[in-house]
């Protein structure tokens, strides 16, 4: 029974932080338990302003990373690229701000992501927000499941997911 409200208090906190965010550039590296590529995911770019914007997914930077030595998640580099933008243009992500580089065309910048969050990539300029970009998985035929290790003396089994993705860990 003291397992089972552990578990379930493990589970809640770390609901919880990912209501939040999860500061995932000063974690260690974990196991790479799945095999994801850039080509699991597809970038979803909301764009009222019209802005000629490219976005992309570095096809060697997915990494995994450990998050209170038990939950792994994965971490990835997006690349945007758009056309000549002002030099005051940045963007936010989870609380963060990433200046622009700028050439004579285009403005760009790389960043990495949590691939577990679903939290915006936005673009600003001095009015507001320009853009948004969402990172999404592709529907996969049968749900990838990430235990750890940590999970085997509980003989665990998640049943019921479709088109989905988890990483589970126990303490």
């Amino acid at each position: 029974m003291l397992k089972l409200v552990s578990f379930i208090l493990c589970l809640y906190l770390n609901v919880s932080y990912a209501e939040n965010f999860l500061d995932t550039d000063h974690l260690p590296l974990g196991e790479d338990r799945i095999d994801l590529g850039h080509q699991d995911f597809r970038i979803e770019i909301e764009n009222p302003a019209g802005i000629e914007i490219k976005a992309m997914l570095d096809k060697d930077s997915i990494q995994w990373i450990r998050y209170d030595e038990v939950l792994l998640i994965p971490r990835a580099r997006l690349k945007i690229r758009a056309k000549k933008l002002p030099p005051a243009t940045f963007i936010s992500y989870k609380e963060k701000t990433i200046n622009l580089q700028h050439s004579k065309q285009y403005s760009y910048a790389e960043l990495n992501i949590s691939l577990y969050e679903r939290h915006l990539v936005e673009l600003h300029d001095t009015e507001g927000v320009i853009a948004r970009l969402r990172i999404l998985f592709k529907p996969q035929k049968k749900p990838r499941i990430i235990s750890d290790y940590t999970c085997s003396r509980n003989n665990i089994k998640v049943t019921g997911l479709h088109n989905e993705q988890l990483s589970l860990g126990c303490r």
